[in-house]
């Protein structure tokens, strides 16, 4: 009886595992179903007419029978859209029709896109980046300098769907940086290194009536944050700073600087000598605030922390990986900070303060 047990205990965990070996397998396969399904309005169209037929599907789509039936057998089983079996009729998952619908506010579409052309097509020589330790993926896009960030400079269109893919991020994690962000209270001027779009920014001065705020961020990329900033009729309270901010000096009469999503893109060495600058550069109680994607503390996940290290290696930078909230705040601590703090925040995130 008991050696029965066990071997059902047994056979029920090896399957369970075997679903995992499957999805790490053929996971690609699913993630590509989620893009197609995305880019040819499948998900749209399930939304407005959810419980469809195949042949209603296949009369919206104006395509082949053969591969309208291949794509919802692989949207099945990866679990995007769910089949009625007795009435033949399929729907989006319930979570998919949040997140790959256009005109839902929370779809995660650019994000995907970003993975789509940015990522995915840079991993194929990841075992090369692996050997080498170095961002061979970066071959794939032309132009100057040896960053994912130097390159997309001479690629406008890619440039804008890496930029529409952090914003996308940015409103699902940064409300939970900003309403955290209490150093900002007492600041008068705030910069925000690597502050792309202006996301950031927007949402602080709004949160902190004070405040005035600087994006320090690459040429091209100061020229998207000004357009943002216009928009939302900003421009007498957030400038901009174009410039290396590793070389570059910083703006003057600042007394905080942010660095969101920025610390896991470059390695430890590096972001030890620019932690030792911004520093040096802040007036006594004046305050670092890093914001970012953390992993568990024995570095042992979570997935997205895993994914990520090995973007920032095989593309972004070649050096970056997404660190724990102890190694970050080693750093501050070495770099001369005091009053080291963190909060752990929704998605995997942190916020980690320093004042001088």
């Amino acid at each position: 009886m008991l050696k029965s047990f066990v071997e059902m205990i047994f056979k029920a965990l090896t399957k369970q595992r075997l679903e995992k070996v499957k999805m790490v397998t053929f996971g690609y396969f699913g993630f590509e179903s989620l893009v197609v399904g995305y880019h040819i309005g499948l998900f749209d169209f399930l939304h407005r007419q959810p419980n469809s037929t195949l042949q209603q599907i296949k009369d919206y789509l104006k395509l082949s029978e053969g591969s309208v039936r291949a794509l919802l057998l692989a949207c099945c089983a990866f679990g995007l859209i769910v089949k009625n079996k007795k009435r033949g009729t399929y729907r989006n998952d319930v979570i998919y029709d949040r997140l790959a619908v256009r005109e839902s506010p929370n779809n995660i579409l650019p994000m995907l896109d970003f993975h789509q052309y940015i990522i995915y097509r840079s991993l194929f020589d990841l075992e090369k980046s692996v050997k080498e330790g170095r961002n061979t993926g970066l071959e794939l896009f032309t132009g100057p300098g040896n960053t994912l960030y130097d390159r997309l400079s001479v690629h406008p269109d890619l440039q804008q769907i890496f930029h529409d893919g952090m914003q996308c991020i940015s409103k699902t994690t940064n409300p939970h940086f900003v309403s955290n962000a209490k150093e900002c209270k007492r600041l008068n001027h705030l910069v925000d290194v690597g502050g792309g779009d202006g996301t950031n920014c927007i949402a602080l001065v709004k949160q902190y009536p004070n405040l005035k705020a600087t994006i320090f961020d690459l040429p091209t990329v100061c020229e998207l944050a000004k357009k943002e900033i216009q928009k939302e009729g900003l421009s007498e309270k957030i400038s901009v700073h174009p410039g290396n901010f590793f070389e570059d000096p910083f703006p003057s009469r600042m007394d905080g600087i942010s660095y969101c999503h920025m610390a896991n893109i470059y390695g430890r060495e590096k972001n030890q000598l620019f932690f030792k600058k911004c520093h040096d550069a802040l007036p006594g109680e004046g305050v670092l605030m890093l914001f970012q994607s953390v992993s568990n503390d024995d570095e042992t996940g979570d997935i997205a922390a895993g994914a990520m290290s090995l973007y920032f290696l095989a593309v972004a930078t070649g050096e970056g990986s997404v660190y724990s909230v102890k190694d970050n705040e080693d750093r501050l601590k070495t770099a001369g900070f005091s009053k080291i703090k963190h909060l752990r925040l929704p998605f995997n995130h942190a916020l980690i303060t320093g004042i001088k």
